[in-house]
């Protein structure tokens, strides 16, 4: 590979990284709303590392665990005593693959959701916002023919971002309604 395609694609990476780092911190400040307001109690889980060795002052030497299986990335409870459990996924392409999540994290929304659990994927695809129930985000292939959903289908699923993302504020939830009872009335699934 040439010189000029690594720093094109190192260039595109930190985009992504950087996107994907300010998508989460505003994610954040919606469960601290969503806090502030007695609607959820939703916190960010931590990354695996281990620490190396303490210092002085309370800092550590650390690293990651990138061999440990990921959990999602926000996980607590709505005040209707119904869990939330959601990974988060940013991108400035147009489309999201569904092969994003790892294999333990679909695993973890496909058991938190059998459970009851409020389980889905918040998307920042391009420059919509979106909150996709894991009930559509696990049936890609039969809902849209293909293993990736573009920012236009997402629209949907869009949330309000006044500031932060308030992944439980659909911008049309009757739209979502309509969509998600389509599916199931079996039009799409498996």
């Amino acid at each position: 590979m040439t010189k000029k395609k690594d720093s094109a694609r190192s260039y595109k990476s930190k985009m992504n990284n950087a996107q994907g780092s300010a998508f989460e911190k505003m994610i954040v400040g919606g469960c601290a709303a969503y806090k502030k307001r007695g609607r959820a109690l939703i916190e960010k889980t931590p990354e695996p590392f281990k620490i190396i060795r303490k210092e002085d002052g309370g800092r550590a030497i650390v690293q990651f665990q990138k061999h440990k299986k990921a959990q999602c990335d926000f996980k607590g409870v709505l005040n209707d005593r119904r869990a939330i459990i959601f990974e988060s996924k940013a991108t400035t392409e147009k489309r999201m693959n569904q092969n994003r999540l790892s294999a333990a994290q679909l695993e973890q929304l496909t058991e938190y959701e059998k459970m009851g659990a409020v389980a889905g994927v918040c998307v920042l695809i391009n420059k919509t916002a979106a909150f996709i129930p894991f009930s559509i985000w696990s049936h890609m292939k039969s809902i849209y023919g293909r293993k990736y959903i573009t920012e236009e289908e997402a629209e949907i699923f869009q949330v309000e971002t006044p500031g932060t993302i308030q992944f439980l504020n659909y911008v049309d939830v009757d739209r979502v309604i309509e969509f998600i009872d389509q599916q199931e009335e079996g039009f799409f699934y498996d």
